[in-house]
């Protein structure tokens, strides 16, 4: 890890309250991402410091903040990025315009979840202005424009540290065992490095006999797992996917990874392993047609009803960007 990027970390935590402090604490997330978030969160001091002379800065005084604060806070320091005649397929492209308001967005997600607000403050960002479908599945469009929102908020950076860059993909590989092969958080935890073959680009997951156990990884996200493993390869671990902290994921660990890489890419929709879990099988009864061998392909039942090859396939040609 850069030793100045840790120096210049460092420095910015110091200066602020506790309660912010304990946010950054919390994420699981790369250090390139965290500083990122610290710089947005050290303006916001440096904005409230102007705007209030008087007043003490404490974390009793940040958690009191209204919605009027955090919105002249962007609206002075950052411009919004909203067009009327943006494309919800392109819309991903102005994420990087609305980081700044992704990540007060996120803490203030924080300040709810303790219970701090009683109610959610949420600011406007590029996608707010899409609608959304109360439905237990993303859209197409959704799928759409949540995979390439997510890949704007966390872009390869060739200055991050081989640790960092591990963690962006560990991140993508979350969103694609989900969301392309229909693997369950729960699965996705016990996953060993043994269970993956690079070479032949297949997953195992053990969920039974004469269930699909050998899951292919979709020949449009190959380059993602390749990538992962060149990373990771050389790690002692005998497990794929760990926190930041080197400790093995769980459940809602990964739920968390997910709340966060929502926040980063501003999309608007609340994002679970459940969600995307039944996206892939929506996706996948669009082509097949057919329940049982959806059952199949996630594993809960050991009937395919149609010649398993024709599964593997439909789960080999998933493309969110070309559906």
């Amino acid at each position: 890890m850069p030793v100045h990027l840790i120096e210049s970390y460092q420095k910015t935590y110091s200066r602020l309250p506790n309660i912010i402090q304990f946010f950054l604490d919390e994420l699981d997330t790369s250090l390139t991402t965290r500083f990122e978030y610290a710089q947005t969160l050290e303006q916001l001091i440096d904005f409230l410091y102007l705007k209030y002379p008087q007043q003490r800065l404490s974390s009793i005084f940040i958690c009191s903040l209204k919605q009027s604060d955090y919105t002249d806070f962007i609206s002075l320091t950052q411009t919004y990025y909203i067009s009327n005649g943006l494309n919800i397929i392109d819309s991903a492209t102005y994420i990087q315009k609305n980081r700044k308001i992704n990540i007060v967005n996120h803490f203030l997600f924080f300040l709810f979840n303790l219970s701090i607000h009683k109610e959610q403050i949420f600011l406007t960002n590029a996608l707010s202005k899409y609608s959304i479908e109360a439905d237990d599945s993303l859209t197409q469009p959704e799928r759409i424009t949540f995979w390439q929102a997510v890949l704007a908020a966390e872009p390869p950076n060739e200055h991050q540290s081989a640790y960092d860059k591990l963690i962006r993909q560990r991140n993508l590989l979350i969103i694609l065992l989900s969301l392309t092969m229909g693997i369950t958080a729960k699965e996705i935890t016990t996953i060993k490095r043994t269970d993956i073959s690079i070479d032949s680009y297949e997953v195992t997951i053990p969920r039974g006999k004469n269930k699909l156990e050998v899951i292919p990884i979709p020949h449009r996200y190959r380059d993602y797992f390749q990538t992962y493993w060149e990373l990771f390869k050389n790690s002692s671990s005998s497990h794929l996917l760990h926190c930041i902290n080197g400790e093995l994921l769980t459940t809602n660990k990964i739920e968390q990874i997910l709340t966060e890489v929502r926040f980063r890419s501003g999309f608007p929709r609340q994002i679970n392993t459940s969600l995307l879990n039944h996206t892939f099988e929506t996706m996948m009864m669009a082509e097949l047609n057919n329940q049982k061998a959806v059952d199949w392909a996630i594993g809960k039942n050991d009937d395919p009803s149609v010649e398993p090859k024709k599964v593997t396939l439909e789960i080999k040609l998933i493309d969110l960007e070309n559906l």
